[in-house]
């Protein structure tokens, strides 16, 4: 037999590889984008600062890259030579989906899941959102977690096929990605373990922690002392205050994000998804399953606790997630697989099937997946490959913000530092540095200074709301901050730059640059006395300022 006759026969030796391919190609056609969102771009900041240490060198967020990420940026970066951002998140995009679909037909082959039950499962799951609530979707494009989520998925299929070395190995390097995805997941498969004594004894949960530990041990013992390095214990807990009811509160603070649909979601998915998983027929695979699952709402409990007893540094490490989105996703995968199971199942299994059907539906139509999501898909991916649509901006970004990205790039010094108003994605498309930007936090004790710092550009107030919804408070008052107070900014943290969402008469002698309602100031040479002057006429008919034109700039001071 002939090499490719081998490598075929391996590959299509069973449904379960087709349902590999099939699972791909579902991926790309949900998941395409012919554009960088803006999840992607931020995590590829850390490759290109592997190559290119001086880019937003100065910037609080940026100037230390975290140890969280650094398989993910020592990975990537070499990419940075050889492709533009889309070039790399494409080509990353290919690699992380095969995974995807590679790690979930193993486990659909190792618990003996129909392939036709997994597949349509997991598209009605695409269909509805693929979580619960708004954070901790699987799959959003290139990121950390996309490799950790299959990595998961594998070694949760190696313990049922009894290979606990592979399978602790699979969960360590997973956690080494992701340290939030793998560490919880390897956690619930730990679990999993202890409870099936039936199955697995002492030596296979020896053989596990063995595979794991080479991985996990040291690299959470290197995080855990870049988080509390040079801090004190009460520093560590305002930190970690900030962080959960501040910083990320959409994803790990329960009284912001469980809202009453959110409850009747939770409560109706998780009961049913344990049940669905220990009535599963192969004993087993059905107890691993289960118990793994059952790892995963625990942790969502516990969360829930932590929040009511505001234990921060348990919240802090996102308890919620793996719950989030994966015992939906395996309800209507066992909601589908079970009737194709049906002789083999007692009296109150029976029972149950029915409920996972009506939960099934009552997602779908609740979410509108029949009637709106199931045809947009489609038309979305084919208007996706249109190659004359840009694909450097998301469509949310407006063409003034593109505009006025792409002149930041080309006119300003790249050591400038900004005061902007709320502007998530300007690290992206600007490439510049800011005194504070609110869509990546620093994860160490620079964690405090931020919220100080975007408290100053706040009108030196703290905040009334918390999370993303400061963004119209944060606008509102960055765009009226005194004179005095945008000096204070300057002084204190090297500002350059001043950018406002609404025009500022008594800064015209130094703006730069104006386009719909942005309005760029260079305040270096900023003075009390001549900030009251004006000079109409300034902006030439592209919005550009006539005295935009200059060179130098000063180098921004990163202190407090």
């Amino acid at each position: 037999m002939s090499m490719l006759a081998r490598a075929r026969e391996r590959v299509f030796r069973d449904g379960y590889s087709l349902l590999g391919f099939l699972l791909f190609a579902v991926i790309v056609i949900f998941e395409w984008r012919n554009y960088v969102r803006k999840h992607e771009g931020i995590y590829l900041l850390g490759p290109r600062r592997v190559f290119d240490p001086e880019f937003l060198a100065n910037d609080l967020s940026w100037s230390t890259l975290p140890p969280t990420t650094f398989a993910w940026d020592y990975l990537f970066a070499p990419l940075w030579n050889v492709w533009d951002d889309f070039g790399i998140v494409t080509a990353g995009r290919i690699v992380v989906w095969i995974l995807f679909a590679w790690g979930f037909a193993q486990l659909a082959r190792a618990a003996r899941l129909p392939a036709w039950a997994v597949l349509a499962g997991f598209v009605l799951w695409l269909l509805w959102g693929q979580r619960i609530s708004n954070c901790g979707s699987p799959l959003e494009g290139l990121q950390p977690k996309s490799f950790a989520y299959p990595l998961a998925f594998y070694s949760l299929a190696s313990v049922m096929q009894g290979r606990m070395i592979r399978a602790g190995a699979a969960a360590g390097i997973a956690t080494v990605f992701h340290i939030i995805i793998g560490g919880w997941s390897c956690a619930a498969i730990f679990f999993s373990l202890a409870m099936n004594r039936r199955y697995f004894s002492v030596r296979d949960l020896g053989l596990f922690v063995a595979g794991t530990a080479p991985f996990i041990v040291p690299f959470i013992l290197f995080v855990a002392l870049f988080h509390t390095a040079g801090t004190s214990p009460g520093e560590q807990f305002i930190m970690d205050w900030i962080y959960v009811t501040f910083a990320q509160p959409h994803c790990i603070d329960p009284s912001y994000f469980m809202r009453p649909e959110v409850w009747v979601r939770t409560l109706t998915i998780f009961p049913l998804c344990l049940a669905l998983a220990f009535i599963w027929p192969e004993r087993r695979p059905g107890r691993v399953l289960g118990c793994f699952l059952a790892g995963l709402v625990g942790l969502f409990a516990l969360g829930i606790l932590a929040g009511q007893a505001q234990w921060y540094a348990l919240l802090k490490l996102y308890p919620f997630q793996l719950a989030n989105a994966l015992p939906a996703l395996f309800v209507f995968v066992l909601s589908l697989a079970l009737p194709a199971r049906w002789g083999r199942l007692g009296r109150p299994a029976r029972a149950v099937v029915p409920l996972g059907i009506v939960l099934c539906l009552w997602l779908a139509i609740d979410k509108q997946v029949f009637t709106e999501e199931i045809f947009d898909v489609p038309e979305k991916f084919v208007r996706s490959l249109n190659v004359d649509e840009p694909i450097r901006y998301g469509r949310k970004v407006s063409q003034n913000r593109r505009a006025m990205y792409a002149w930041i790039r080309d006119e300003t010094p790249t050591d400038s530092v900004f005061i902007t108003p709320y502007l998530p994605e300007f690290w992206i498309y600007a490439e510049r540095e800011q005194v504070a930007g609110f869509r990546h936090p620093p994860h160490d004790r620079r964690l405090i200074e931020w919220q100080q710092r975007l408290e100053a550009l706040n009108g030196f107030q703290p905040f009334i709301r918390r999370g993303f919804n400061i963004k119209k408070e944060l606008s509102d008052n960055e765009g009226s901050l005194t004179v005095a107070q945008i000096l204070r900014i300057r002084d204190r943290y090297g500002a350059t730059h001043y950018l406002a969402k609404q025009r500022r008469p008594e800064l015209d002698a130094y703006l730069l640059y104006a386009i719909g309602r942005y309005y760029l100031y260079r305040i270096v040479e900023l003075e009390p006395d001549r900030a009251r002057s004006r000079a109409p006429g300034l902006r030439d008919d592209n919005g550009v300022s006539r005295s935009a034109r200059y060179t130098g700039s000063r180098r921004p001071n990163n202190g407090g």
